[in-house]
């Protein structure tokens, strides 16, 4: 019976370690999982659901029953990894605001969400350990006070008081171009730890207590994986569906360098959807939702004129920089028809190299910009990879005819920074920055612009530039050629037409 009951014991103790470890376990897996989550809001009425509002109507922002109506598909294409486990932690402030509390899941959703009392649509928040802030990017009523808003900092696993409450203030960012919306910054100044418990998520409210509507989860601050080259790039729209022109724009960048591109996704095509799929799964590519929950420019135009200019261009650019300002050692910011092409460099990686060098304290490189106009198409004469340029539709490879003007700086220009000296970025300039600019001369290198004018006739004096066909045309045709193989059950373009008559 002695030796029996010593049984029962032993088992009983093993299984209460066993439940321990398990519990352990579960924990360090929610913990590991909330921290590096990049946005994981609580649910949200219809809305704030992902869809795409309709450009057939005149759309109030602050009639929330008309926000989720919409008869198109939203995008899917960020949608390409299996569904994270659904792990919840509940976490009950005790002191600051008794019986306040938030549920945190390891699911990630990305929507836009709103502020209870205050005209605002929160997207992301982002920790800065040296300053001792967390960055919020917003885009908010241009009409509303600046002040008025709190930061509710979230320190689950703390010991105590889990709940941290602070004033926040509100930086507008320019270039708003007088739309009823405007990007702006809320910085809060939080600490990345309390008490050995790290700072997961924050919450925007007007009250100090308020039962929040939205919560931030923050992007990684981890530079164990530092890569070289992001790159970031306007929200693609307009159901984007040239699938040539996005193919051709990944392998090119990697060509030049890039490491890792990152697209913010308001509307695509199938075709084009398909496409950032197959790059993501290669890691490539990073696909970031953008269904923006107000009226935006639609093709053709309508007369209600959008409430954020661009599909709010400068929210997207500024995420992108503090998102991945502590993974890349820079971040090149262009768009989809544009390239910085260096002359007497190898690739990015040499020209940053060299010219930093030579001024220790730049902040960034800026190019002139010059436009090749895709009504000039030409050849190159003797290039060997003509045949693929063609099969391909190959824009770059297919349009060597150039402007022989050269835009000045600040005009169109785009640039590579370095982003821990880098504070806002513009469309075509930086706004605050720490360091000097390195306005990088047009015999170095330069920004191609593939444009269409639609003036065939245009008498604009022109020049064959061979400079990109000559230096990084036989990889491109190589990669164009091995990318449409594997994706050769997709069309290169598809017509707008087919879509409907607005998008």
């Amino acid at each position: 019976m002695v030796a029996i009951e010593g049984r029962k014991r032993a088992m009983r103790l093993n299984l209460s370690n066993l439940v321990g470890c398990v519990m352990m376990v579960v924990t360090a897996l929610v913990i590991l999982n909330v921290v590096v989550i990049l946005q994981s809001p609580r649910a949200e009425p219809d809305f704030f659901s992902q869809s795409q509002q309709s450009p057939d109507r005149d759309v109030s922002v602050f009639q929330p029953k008309a926000w989720g109506e919409d008869t198109r598909r939203p995008a899917t294409a960020h949608n390409v990894t299996a569904d994270l486990p659904r792990i919840k932690v509940k976490v009950i402030s005790t002191q600051v605001c008794p019986g306040l509390s938030v549920e945190f899941s390891t699911s990630a959703d990305g929507t836009f969400q709103r502020v209870d009392g205050y005209r605002a649509l929160l997207y992301s928040a982002h920790l800065d350990e040296e300053e001792g802030v967390v960055r919020v990017v917003l885009l908010r009523l241009r009409t509303n006070p600046k002040g008025g808003l709190l930061c509710q900092g979230w320190y689950p696993g703390r010991e105590g008081e889990p709940l941290e409450v602070v004033e926040g203030g509100i930086m507008d960012l320019p270039e708003s171009h007088g739309r009823s919306f405007t990007t702006s910054l809320l910085t809060c100044p939080l600490a990345a730890k309390r008490d050995g418990s790290r700072l997961v998520a924050v919450s925007v409210v007007v009250k100090k207590c308020d039962v929040a509507p939205n919560l931030l989860f923050l992007s990684e601050v981890s530079n164990s994986t530092l890569r070289d080259f992001t790159v970031c790039v306007t929200p693609l729209n307009f159901r984007y569906s040239r699938a040539y022109e996005l193919v051709e724009m990944i392998e090119l960048n990697k060509v030049l360098g890039a490491q890792k591109i990152v697209f913010y996704n308001f509307s695509t095509g199938y075709n084009v959807d398909k496409a950032l799929q197959y790059y993501t799964l290669r890691g490539d590519v990073e696909i970031l939702p953008w269904h923006l929950p107000l009226r935006t420019d639609t093709w053709p135009p309508t007369k209600n004129p959008p409430e954020i200019h661009y599909f709010g261009q400068m929210a997207a650019l500024n995420d992108c920089l503090y998102r991945y300002r502590a993974s890349s050692r820079y971040i090149v910011f262009q768009d989809l028809d544009e390239f910085i092409v260096p002359k007497t460099y190898a690739n990015w990686s040499e020209m940053v190299s060299v010219r930093q060098a030579k001024q220790p304290k730049v902040s960034a490189f800026q190019f002139r910009c010059v436009f090749f106009r895709k009504e000039w198409p030409k050849l190159a004469e003797d290039f060997e990879g003509n045949d693929v340029a063609l099969r391909y539709n190959s824009v770059v490879l297919r349009h060597t005819l150039r402007e022989t003007k050269i835009l000045a700086h600040n005009v169109r220009s785009k640039f590579i920074v370095i982003p821990k000296k880098t504070k806002v970025v513009g469309i075509h300039t930086l706004w605050k920055h720490t360091g000097v600019i390195d306005k990088v001369p047009d015999s170095d290198a330069l920004l191609h612009h593939y444009r269409s004018w639609e003036s065939p006739n245009d008498q604009q004096p022109k020049l064959d530039d061979r400079t990109l066909v000559d230096k990084f045309g036989p990889r491109l045709v190589k990669k164009l050629a091995k990318s449409w193989e594997a994706l050769s059950d997709i069309p290169l373009d598809v017509d707008l037409k087919s879509y409907g008559t607005s998008v």
